[in-house]
């Protein structure tokens, strides 16, 4: 009898541990319920969207269909045309030149469109089409400041993916990030004002996407990467401040 007891126990166990994990709830995971509102507008790149405003020295493809006398005349695609430092863009002799700087990709078509119109009375039907192929005008930069003279400056255009973090990582020239005071001085809106400084923390930004530091980087933001003074700085700044009174504190 004792045996049969001794073999029932663990049977029943098993029995009880089946039942519990078949019943219990399946793990689902709650965050792909949600139903998410993606604007298609806010992921493309900025350069891609419809309210960018274009800049020197962005590039341009401007494409031109029309019918009529002059149609075929002015039918053509036009890549890469440079914004230049008065705002411009050239389209050669036939189209001319047309202004786009502070202006969107759809205020330069109907700019473009209506020049067009009028300069060419014999053409029917003028459509553009203007996009922007590179925004070289929306950048950011990076200081990394040498504590032994001869900063260097990073000029980078801007995309919507950019993070403090992404643009870190992939600067190979970068190390001990760690060991460095980080931040990001931000334009004050309208340049009206004193600059924004957004103090980064490193390790934390380094370890986790989702960093409260890692800051979605705008145009015109400057990230500098400070390394502090050595405890041999210290020192030599000790010297120098005996032997020379009014040389500047380190």
């Amino acid at each position: 009898m004792r045996r049969r007891t001794g073999l029932l126990v663990p049977i029943v166990l098993l029995v009880v541990l089946f039942t519990a994990r078949t019943t219990r709830p399946p793990q689902v995971n709650v965050a792909r319920l949600v139903p998410i509102s993606v604007d298609a507008e806010s992921e493309l790149p900025i350069h891609r969207r419809s309210d960018y405003v274009i800049g020197p020295p962005d590039l341009l493809t401007i494409e031109v269909r029309a019918d009529g006398i002059d149609g075929e005349l002015l039918s053509g695609i036009y890549d890469r045309c440079l914004v230049s430092p008065d705002g411009t863009v050239d389209l050669g002799d036939k189209l001319g030149k047309f202004y786009a700087a502070g202006l969107t990709t759809t205020k330069v078509k109907s700019r473009i469109e209506a020049g067009l119109q009028s300069g060419f009375p014999n053409t029917a039907d003028i459509q553009c089409h203007v996009a922007v192929y590179r925004g070289n005008s929306k950048v950011y930069y990076v200081i990394a400041e040498n504590r032994l003279g001869g900063d260097q400056v990073y000029r980078l255009p801007i995309s919507v993916h950019d993070t403090v973090r992404r643009t870190l990582t992939e600067m190979t020239s970068l190390s001990n990030l760690g060991s460095k005071n980080l931040w990001i001085a931000r334009p004050a809106p309208g340049g009206v004002g004193t600059d924004q400084i957004l103090r980064i923390d490193w390790r934390s930004v380094a370890t986790d996407p989702s960093s409260p530091t890692n800051y979605a980087v705008l145009p015109g933001d400057r990230i500098f990467i400070h390394e502090p003074p050595g405890i041999w700085d210290l020192l030599n700044a000790v010297i120098a401040g005996f032997s020379n009174p009014d040389a500047p504190p380190l």
